[in-house]
């Protein structure tokens, strides 16, 4: 994974894509229990799209084998929450 410094949405993406993986034995932790992702700095969202993705393949891709998964976010610069091409969707802050 290289510094993530002046690299785009999608850029970030493609760079986080494989850097994490839940450590062996995760999936018992997570059985129908609930997950809470935290970013300390979330600027793009990548690195909580490379987590989850980390959480899907540890669990072979099956939603039913954790409960729910959610985020936490310490902080984001507002443009964060107007990405549409990381999620389809423009979420707003009022």
């Amino acid at each position: 994974m290289a510094d993530q410094t002046g690299l785009g949405a999608r850029q970030r993406l493609v760079n986080m894509a494989g850097a994490l993986e839940a450590v062996a034995g995760a999936e018992r932790l997570m059985a129908g229990g609930r997950v809470l992702l935290v970013d300390d700095l979330m600027t793009t969202g990548a690195s909580l799209v490379e987590a989850a993705r980390a959480l899907r393949a540890a669990t072979d891709g099956s939603s039913a084998a954790f409960g729910q998964v959610g985020a936490a976010v310490v902080a984001a610069p507002l443009i964060s929450f107007h990405k549409p091409e990381l999620t389809g969707k423009t979420h707003r802050c009022s």
